[in-house]
């Protein structure tokens, strides 16, 4: 069923976003790629390494003594500098960067505007993100002793992510069809069908994370730190797949019509 959707069309859809996306961007290539390393480095640090840190404060405190207050000191440093890095630096300056290029897009061709920043805003805030946490996640929880966990939330969120296009392709379908005629009611079912769907694979998603955490911490495999570590992921990825499912496939949909009208 999923290899239906990916067909020439559709593929031929998405390399005309990034075509798009790619011509706009030539002018300002460097300032490009100073915002795509921004956003690797900040997910990294605050939504990868941050929970990884945790996860040592924690094995550190159930193996703790009174001459190791040190190392837990450092620890929590090492947080706090995660977090300022991550945080308060590397997204300021993706914003800086970013913002800067879609004003001097607007500048230069005001009939791009739109189509560019709602492109570029997904693929800075969403579509990076949602990568750079998979395969973070995934690597350092495999490093750590869980490589079935680590290979259940790829091969999941992968699926998820492949998933989207159908599951969401009706709502789309009415959205166009919707003030024409489409009733409000009627759309607001297809809407509420799909949420439905969407969200139970996600609980589904986020159960079975908890499930085999729970077993691996049984069978010593991993420590209770690197648990909860794996529960943070878990958490943050499903809520990054509702976006990328609810908002981020629809940007690039509404993206795309406004390239065809553009040419």
């Amino acid at each position: 069923m999923v290899l239906c959707v990916y067909n020439m069309s559709y593929i031929q859809s998405i390399k005309s976003i990034f075509s798009f996306y790619r011509s706009t961007v030539r002018p300002y290539k460097k300032m490009f790629i100073l915002i795509t390393v921004s956003s690797f480095i900040a997910t990294v640090l605050y939504s990868v390494l941050a929970p990884f840190v945790i996860a040592h404060v924690i094995d550190h405190i159930l193996n703790i003594d009174n001459k190791t207050w040190g190392p837990l000191a450092t620890l929590v440093m090492t947080y706090f500098g995660v977090l300022i890095a991550g945080d308060v630096i590397a997204w300021r300056l993706v914003d800086f960067y970013q913002w800067t290029i879609e004003d001097q897009v607007s500048r230069s061709s005001n009939k791009y505007t739109r189509a560019f920043i709602t492109l570029s805003d997904t693929t800075i805030y969403q579509i990076i993100p949602l990568a750079t946490s998979i395969l973070g996640s995934c690597i350092l929880i495999f490093m750590n002793g869980s490589a079935v966990l680590a290979l259940f939330i790829l091969v999941s969120a992968s699926s998820f992510i492949l998933l989207t296009p159908v599951l969401t392709k009706k709502l789309s379908i009415a959205e166009i069809r919707y003030n024409t005629e489409l009733s409000f009611s009627k759309l607001n079912k297809i809407h509420t069908i799909q949420q439905t769907i969407i969200k139970m694979l996600l609980t589904l998603f986020s159960v079975a994370v908890l499930y085999i955490t729970t077993m691996q911490i049984t069978d010593t495999k991993i420590s209770l730190g690197i648990g909860i570590m794996s529960l943070i992921y878990g958490t943050s990825l499903s809520r990054q797949l509702f976006t990328f499912s609810n908002n981020s496939i629809k940007n690039y949909r509404t993206c795309l019509s406004s390239i065809k009208l553009i040419r």
